[in-house]
């Protein structure tokens, strides 16, 4: 199967985003925002072929959206399956944009955003004989409900079955009041299957004006297509505006993302990233249409949370901070090595909100090591117990691995997996450098970051999830549920890893911090180094014969998931239970 499809040879805009300004400053806006989000991947039609990621588009979208105020409205295929009245057809679509375009005020923030095909017509006069009219084209977005039978208005467009990309959406939003106009149109995909639809032909970008005050960014060009990417899961359009929402079209101090600055990072990384993943000469440019004037308005503060990279790895910030690191002498099974230190973290830092997958490791390092694989077939590498018996633990999991942590590596594999993802061209252009967590940075990110200082004394606790607890049971974290922790009663014991981010997060939004596998760190391991650990970002002795690990794993006790305990083990050795996650950092 080929891993990318092509979304267009019809409407020429994958995702278009418009930005009406009225003077209003998002930032110190007070009034509300809106959005009105709808994803098709299954037709009606038999003339329009089936999306795989128009979806997940929306989805995400919805995600990142609703995490920066948006009362979001989302209208999908799948949707509809639970409420009528959220399937994307046209009467639907209509009705949800009538509500949330209508009637705003000028403080308020209206967004909508439609993922599947588009066409443009061309509409012949009926009257063409006397009039000697020629033919007008107008641009539309297929609901799921979509029927090119259907008759087309000469003088307005309108058609009962599909949304005018002008009429409905442009105009209305030109006249609905509010300060702040945003659109995003992925529907650029018209994949007819058994014949072309008459009329149709591709958008002329150059010919598509919008009223004044909105701008508008089309994914590519006249005449090019729009892909979507497997290894995305998204078109890379969407794929590279999530992305720059999420943080990385960030551009000042306040780690706003601005229309100015998403339009430029979509347009350079859509345009150098499409020849090369795709190949063939393929080319896809975004375009920006509009006469925008005064300050660019900012759509998302999400870059001070995190941002997902290009393997689909998310990572949260943590902010600098002090903490004290270690246990106290009255905690339960703590060993003299933990002895308690103030250290001071004086950088931020991005850590994964998960552990390190098998799919997110098969993607760099090109093979999968893990013992606990759905099939066996992926550990070319050998495993833990015999290199001649690749996987082996098939008979524990029976279902999909992708979403489970890598183990089976060794630590000098977790360094030379953060060194393969720096290089890929993907990454290359980021500001960031991957590599594996300082212990001092595990256990500051493990216990809540910039947080702690709120959690007081809780902060000194032994397990951190939302609310820091001084017993762990197995339905808090994946350990051996026989040997729980504190007040905690015996439990279940999986005897296997499990899926990422299945238990609770901590008060930053990272999972998994105890149990599951063991987690390498960066820093050799010495019993005595708490003693003479520097104040300021400790990173270990200058050498050793261990690594540190930290975090506990699904066949260790729950005394070992504690966030103080200290583990490690040579540093090429592989292990059914050990991992990683990784940080990232500003290059130098």
């Amino acid at each position: 199967m080929s891993p990318f499809w092509f979304r267009s040879v019809g409407l020429c805009s994958a995702l278009v985003v418009l930005v009406g300004l009225v003077g209003v400053r998002s930032e110190e806006a007070t009034g509300k925002k809106y959005a009105v989000l709808v994803g098709v991947n299954e037709y009606q039609s038999g003339k329009l072929a089936s999306l795989k990621y128009a979806e997940n588009d929306v989805d995400e979208l919805a995600k990142v959206l609703k995490a920066n105020g948006f009362d979001v409205r989302l209208l999908s295929n799948s949707a509809g399956k639970k409420d009528k009245k959220d399937a994307p057809t046209a009467a639907n679509v209509r009705a949800a944009l009538q509500e949330r375009i209508k009637g705003k005020k000028r403080d308020d923030t209206v967004l909508v955003a439609l993922s599947g095909h588009g066409l443009q017509l061309e509409v012949s006069d009926p009257d063409e004989e006397k009039t000697k009219n020629a033919p007008r084209a107008y641009s539309y977005f297929c609901p799921a409900d979509a029927d090119f039978a259907d008759k087309v208005s000469y003088s307005t467009g309108r058609c009962a079955s599909l949304i005018g990309l002008k009429a409905e959406v442009l105009d209305a939003l030109e006249d609905c009041g509010a300060g702040a106009r945003l659109v995003l149109m992925d529907c650029c995909r018209n994949e007819y299957k058994a014949q072309q639809v008459t009329r149709s032909r591709g958008l002329d970008v150059s010919k598509l004006s919008a009223p004044e005050g909105v701008g508008v960014l089309f994914s590519c060009s006249s005449g090019q297509k729009a892909f979507e990417l497997e290894q995305y899961r998204h078109g890379v359009f969407f794929h590279y505006v999530l992305e720059g929402l999420g943080g990385k079209a960030a551009v000042n101090k306040r780690d706003e993302v601005t229309w100015a600055s998403l339009v430029s990072y979509v347009q350079e990384e859509v345009t150098d990233v499409v020849p090369e993943l795709v190949g063939g000469g393929a080319k896809q440019e975004p375009q920006a249409v509009g006469n925008l004037k005064g300050k660019s308005p900012v759509l998302a503060l999400v870059g001070r949370r995190g941002f997902t990279n290009s393997v689909g790895m998310k990572l949260v910030r943590v902010k600098a901070g002090k903490f004290t690191m270690g246990s106290p002498e009255d905690e339960k099974d703590r060993d003299e090595k933990e002895k308690q230190h103030e250290v001071a973290i004086m950088k931020d830092f991005f850590i994964g909100a998960y552990e390190v997958t098998q799919k997110q490791y098969k993607a760099v390092m090109g093979y999968n090591p893990s013992y606990f694989s759905h099939d066996g077939k992926e550990a070319d590498n050998g495993t833990y117990d015999d290199a001649t018996k690749p996987g082996g633990g098939k008979d524990k999991v029976g279902k999909d691995t992708d979403d489970f942590p890598v183990e089976n590596v060794s630590w000098e594999e977790a360094v030379e997996f953060c060194k393969k993802l720096n290089e890929t061209a993907a990454e290359k252009k980021y500001k960031v450098k991957y590599r594996l967590p300082t212990e001092a940075e595990w256990e500051y990110a493990c216990r809540g970051g910039h947080k702690i200082a709120q959690l007081k004394d809780k902060a000194q606790l032994p397990f951190h999830f939302e609310s820091p607890t001084a017993s762990l049971s197995s339905s808090q974290a994946n350990f051996d549920g026989n040997s729980p922790y504190g007040d905690a009663e015996k439990g279940r014991y999986l005897e296997r890893t499990s899926k990422v981010g299945d238990y609770e997060a901590n008060a930053l939004g990272i999972y998994d911090m105890h149990g599951n596998v063991y987690e390498w760190c960066a820093d050799w391991h010495d019993s005595d180094y708490y003693a003479k650990s520097p104040r300021k970002d400790p990173t270990g002795p200058d050498e050793g014969s261990i690594r540190i690990a930290r975090g506990g794993a699904y066949d260790f006790p729950g005394s070992s998931c504690r966030a103080a305990a200290r583990n490690g083990d040579a540093p090429s050795g592989r292990f059914r239970d050990r991992g990683f996650r990784v940080v990232a950092v500003p290059r130098e």
